[in-house]
């Protein structure tokens, strides 16, 4: 498999927060006055792709968002691919933007609210290439029965959204955690020694496309550490391609850790993406706990075939 290593990006803000060894950790939900919420990571499901061809489709829409329009979605239940119960107060989101008309903005947010004035995607319009996605992760709150909408400003533009994991309220889960995705406790050796594999995933692709990588987690450093550096790679080696920063607060005060990046490939095969993270200082170490790191594949589009017809003859 090729791989481009020229298309990258890194996210800065904290994807979700965990905390704890458990697949499963507190958080707080998206208003002052909600109650304490719980992440539960989930095998990646997608809830929809609005492109009309029966190879990508998926939920109940098939043709583009227009200009200054929205599209209700339900969290709730069966929808696409993906089966959320109902008890889910908000969802953990990868929205990819394609097939833009032009240069627009998409927002995602709770059904009973109002449109914020903020947008999650900013897709822009080339016509070489003519597939341009534009990405990122997202976290929306549910409406009380379970919807959330999502709004284009310009022209027509085709979503697609994967969910991650969901949230539900903290006194909803009983019993042990789930199990991590990896071995938690282990330590992160520092910048210039060995670097730590921290856990790695392997994704099948069917051609040419982009695949979609996020990571979060949370961490804990000694007093002698500076700050943490994790970096998602298709080696277990660090690299600078996509790095996210984090700053260690101590032993007793986890951090939260994210990052993005986002892998060509050209041909169908596997692709194995790896958390790579290690500390910046001379001494000390920091421990990566509960990461999750999920991949998602989107195809690129057939080129249209320009050859002309061959002329009949009568």
């Amino acid at each position: 498999m090729t791989l481009d290593r020229s298309r990258w990006a890194a996210v800065g803000a904290a994807v979700a927060v965990t905390l704890g060894a458990g697949g499963i950790g507190l958080v707080r939900a998206a208003t002052p006055e909600s109650d304490p919420s719980v992440f539960v990571p989930i095998t990646n499901c997608r809830l929809v792709d609005t492109r009309a061809e029966a190879e990508y489709n998926v939920g109940p829409f098939d043709t583009p968002v227009g200009a200054d329009s929205e599209i209700t979605l339900s969290g709730h239940g069966e929808t696409g691919d993906c089966t959320i119960p109902d008890t889910a107060t908000a969802l953990q989101l990868n929205v990819t933007a394609v097939r833009q008309s032009e240069n627009t903005f998409l927002t995602v947010w709770p059904a009973d609210a109002e449109r914020p004035d903020a947008s999650n995607l900013n897709p822009i319009f080339e016509p070489e290439p003519a597939y341009n996605p534009a990405y990122n992760a997202v976290t929306t709150r549910l409406s009380p029965t379970g919807e959330f909408k999502v709004y284009n400003l310009n022209g027509q533009v085709d979503v697609v959204a994967d969910v991650t994991g969901y949230f539900v309220a903290a006194d909803s889960i009983s019993g042990p955690s789930p199990a991590a995705a990896a071995t938690d406790g282990e330590d992160v050796g520092a910048i210039g020694t060995t670097d730590l594999a921290v856990v790695d995933a392997t994704i099948s692709v069917d051609g040419a496309g982009i695949v979609q990588a996020s990571a979060v987690g949370t961490a804990n450093g000694d007093v002698t550490a500076d700050d943490l550096w994790c970096s998602l790679s298709d080696t277990t080696v660090f690299d600078d391609g996509s790095v996210q920063k984090t700053q260690l607060a101590g032993a007793d005060s986890p951090s939260s850790i994210s990052a993005m990046r986002t892998f060509e490939v050209t041909e169908a095969g596997d692709l194995t993406v790896t958390l790579v993270c290690k500390v910046s200082g001379d001494v000390g170490a920091a421990t990566v706990e509960n990461p999750q790191l999920t991949l998602t594949y989107l195809p690129v589009d057939a080129p249209a075939d320009d050859t002309p017809a061959e002329p009949v003859s009568s």
